[in-house]
């Protein structure tokens, strides 16, 4: 068995080696370009996504999808640089969601295509290499956190209640120091920064207890009324403030927590949650955009009154010409604006043009040091680096003047800034071998280990813009998931 599964792993290696070669010997060595290459290597990254699909269905994994390295990869690279691609196709004068490309054309897009080609592959040698698996196994296999992970499916109700409440209550103290969402006012967040990453572990404690229930649920063994009625409320809590938040992520997220937890318990893709997701995330653009606009253009606008919030938001949803005017565009919308690409190109651009330029942030020395960043918090490190990348990004590349807008320049663009190509191929190895070790096999190990693999999933699910930042959360949520965990599930 072990012979078959050493042969298996070396013929799914070959195949990344072949992903590698041909493509490039094609890209590089045929005389095609502009948009016939940027489609070439759209298919190519799309095409690689669906080998890794169809090697880990040929292993036998009967849950395919349960992959961290696989669900990471369709979300980074299927989703952000390869379906939303087609929001680039056929543009004329490379008009786009911001209505210009500015000078970014396809010679650079397809630079960054070819790179980001190359880290989807880099990210999964990463992921099965010597270094990841062994570190992995030594973590997942220790005596120490196998008697450390719960293993019924059964929950505390105190604890549950208490996560619903605390995570409420941090929302209402948000609303009331300025700090919250969209509506939150620029120079509060950073007064309020030594104390925001506090009130944003209280916020998150309402999705740890709808994992928890939902695993519950999903396991089989808690199918009461009680479990269904704790999920449903907290959907409705969830998605109800994901929409006054701002975010569209937001009010989507909480449905993806439920599927995830389905998928992995039972093994079936929950169509019903997937149809609730498209149907939430439809309104969340015709509602939410116009939101963002009123947000800054009324000057009476009061974001420190939850109600005040609200009734914004109904007034919009009740429009019904914005209704037309949203849902004529909302898909296009939806493709183009779920998209890094042309973020990626232009990063690379302005590095090769203009260099890195005085007052940027310490992409590398942020992303080397990120675990301190993780445990010392700002009140003892007054010179802690804010989390304002968006902003810089927004002001240096696009020559914004105003702090309200923060645009993700994609973490090809932010690897890139802090090495170039060998920069943004090393840091996707390791963020390949880092998803193995913290969340590559600890999904067998009972409700804990499937609790610490869930939340971990959603730290890495979308490689951020902000690398740095991401690594941060690695670190710091880790060991929280694993108390976590031993806190919500009974012995």
């Amino acid at each position: 068995m072990k012979v078959e599964n050493t042969i298996f792993i070396r013929t799914r290696m070959f195949g990344r080696f072949c992903f590698i070669v041909v493509p490039f010997l094609v890209g590089y060595g045929f005389p095609f370009s502009g948009e016939s290459k940027f489609i070439f290597w759209t298919v190519a990254l799309i095409s690689y996504l669906g080998y890794e699909i169809f090697m880990e269905r040929k292993e036998g994994n009967g849950k395919v999808f349960s992959d961290s390295c696989l669900i990471s990869s369709i979300a980074t690279f299927g989703i952000t640089f390869g379906i939303s691609n087609i929001g680039c196709i056929g543009a004329e004068n490379f008009l786009f969601a911001d209505n210009s490309f500015q000078d970014i054309d396809y010679f650079w897009i397809n630079q960054a295509m070819s790179l980001i080609f190359a880290s989807s592959i880099i990210m999964w040698f990463g992921y099965d290499s010597y270094i990841g698996r062994a570190a992995s196994n030594r973590l997942w296999e220790s005596r120490f956190i196998d008697n450390f992970l719960k293993k019924t499916y059964r929950v505390r109700w105190p604890i549950i209640w208490f996560c619903l409440l605390v995570s409420i209550l941090s929302r209402f103290i948000q609303v009331s120091l300025g700090v919250f969402g969209y509506s939150g006012e620029i120079d509060q967040l950073y007064a309020m920064a030594s104390y925001r990453q506090y009130l944003d572990i209280g916020v998150s404690l309402s999705r740890v207890g709808l994992v928890a229930v939902s695993l519950a649920y999903f396991s089989g063994e808690d199918r009461s009324s009680r479990v269904k009625y704790a999920i449903a409320l907290f959907l409705i809590i969830e998605i109800v403030i994901g929409f006054l938040s701002g975010f569209k992520g937001q009010t989507v997220m909480p449905l993806i927590i439920v599927g995830v937890c389905q998928y992995l318990a039972t093994g079936k893709i929950p169509r019903w949650n997937i149809a609730a997701a498209i149907i939430v995330l439809y309104f969340s653009y015709v509602i939410i955009e116009p939101f963002r606009i009123l947000r800054y253009s009324d000057e009476y606008f009061d974001g420190r009154d939850i109600v005040a919030i609200g009734s914004a938001m109904m007034a919009i949803g009740g429009d019904s010409d914005n209704f037309a005017l949203q849902g004529k565009s909302h898909w296009r919308s939806v493709i183009v604006r779920s998209g890094l690409t042309v973020e990626a190109a232009r990063s690379i651009r302005f590095k090769e043009e203009n260099g890195i330029p005085e007052g940027a942030p310490q992409f590398l020395r942020n992303m080397l040091i990120s675990p301190i960043y993780a445990f010392v918090p700002r009140l003892v490190w007054g010179g802690k680096p804010f989390g304002n990348l968006g902003q810089w990004y927004g002001q240096a590349i696009y020559q914004e003047t105003t702090e309200n807008n923060s645009i993700g320049m994609s973490p090809v663009g932010y690897l890139y800034f802090a090495g170039g190509v060998v920069g943004v191929l090393v840091g996707f190895y390791v963020i390949g071998a880092t998803i193995r070790i913290f969340c590559g096999s600890n999904i067998l190990s009972g409700s804990g280990g499937m609790f610490v693999f869930i939340g971990m999933l959603s730290v890495v699910m979308f490689v951020d813009s902000a690398v740095d930042s991401m690594f941060s959360s690695v670190f710091r949520f880790f060991p929280l998931f694993l108390l976590g965990q031993r806190l919500i599930f009974v012995s």
